[in-house]
């Protein structure tokens, strides 16, 4: 039976040991302790998944969820530090061991945190998966990071993006009536605070689908709430050999019609290479593709300072 001084203050400097964990921890680190503790980790937007690597199956969880998971102590006691980490109070406490409780309760301090920072949401509409145009949206997205300031890559080399139909049901629906996973991606570009779009260019213009998907998305905000005003962002453009300049003006349209902000770098942000990797040869291309990241990501964090990290 759990009673006493000794107790008490054993469960206080653990629960301060987890408190300095979040200040410290990434997620990276958190996963790799649960996997020392035999247990296995898959997050997802709303919160993870969670079980025991000997398990067939995980114990789904979302935020909410986590409740249960934050202490074994008497349930007055979860009820009344459950707001601190913006959870309901209708705490259903479960006995767990004290390493993997501390690991959670960090982890969801963690996806708490983050689910508040800004944020900018990149687009590779490359067909190729590592190709030239991710490598350069991975690169931006390290930049942007490094400035405090979260990033999410959507690859569409896995989609088949449609074109705008002008159907005008979104003006009804509040979303794009065809479902071919874009709706996906506005749902998080209206999270973001930044918008990058990088295309390769194909014949002088950027690649069909990667048009269609702007076209929609801007036909979709300018029926509905305006969602895109005021974000921060830009175009980047990978070639062979030409064709970049037209290809950054044509992307860039979209941008300036739905009253965006576009900063500038040192020079136009396009690359040469065909064969992937080797925009790397392309220094020039790559610093000033860089330095428009950081851009982006600073002008975020000065238009939104409350949200910055």
């Amino acid at each position: 039976m759990r009673n006493g001084f000794a107790d008490e203050e054993g469960e206080a400097r653990e629960r301060e040991a987890a408190d300095d964990v979040v200040d410290h921890v990434y997620l990276a680190e958190i996963q790799a302790g649960l996997q020392g503790l035999q247990w296995q980790i898959h997050l997802e937007d709303d919160g993870f998944a969670i079980g025991r690597s000997d398990f067939v199956g995980f114990d789904r969880l979302g935020l909410v969820d986590l409740r249960r998971w934050l202490y074994p102590g008497p349930l007055g006691e979860c009820q009344s530090r459950a707001p601190e980490y913006g959870l309901d109070s209708s705490c259903e406490v479960t006995r767990i061991q004290a390493p993997l409780r501390r690991v959670v309760l960090a982890l969801c301090r963690t996806r708490l945190r983050e689910k508040h920072m800004s944020k900018v949401l990149l687009i590779s509409g490359s067909p190729k998966l590592e190709g030239n145009t991710a490598q350069l949206m991975e690169e931006c997205a390290k930049v942007i990071r490094e400035k405090g300031v979260q990033a999410e890559i959507v690859s569409f080399a896995d989609m088949k993006i449609e074109s705008c139909r002008a159907c005008g049901k979104c003006s009804e629906m509040g979303k794009c009536n065809i479902e071919d996973g874009l709706n996906g991606v506005m749902d998080k570009l209206r999270e973001s605070q930044g918008f990058i779009v990088g295309a390769p260019v194909y014949f002088g213009t950027a690649r069909g689908d990667v048009m269609s998907a702007l076209q929609r998305i801007g036909y979709v905000s300018r029926n509905t709430d305006n969602f895109l005003s005021g974000k921060v962002g830009g175009a980047v453009a990978v070639a062979r050999r030409g064709g970049q300049t037209f290809t950054l003006q044509e992307m860039l349209m979209f941008f300036l019609i739905n009253d965006m902000i576009v900063p500038g770098s040192t020079y136009w942000n396009m690359v040469f290479g065909r064969l992937p990797g080797e925009v790397w040869k392309d220094t020039e291309g790559i610093e000033t593709v860089r330095h428009f990241a950081a851009n982006v990501a600073n002008l975020v964090k000065k238009l939104h300072p409350e949200t910055t990290n």
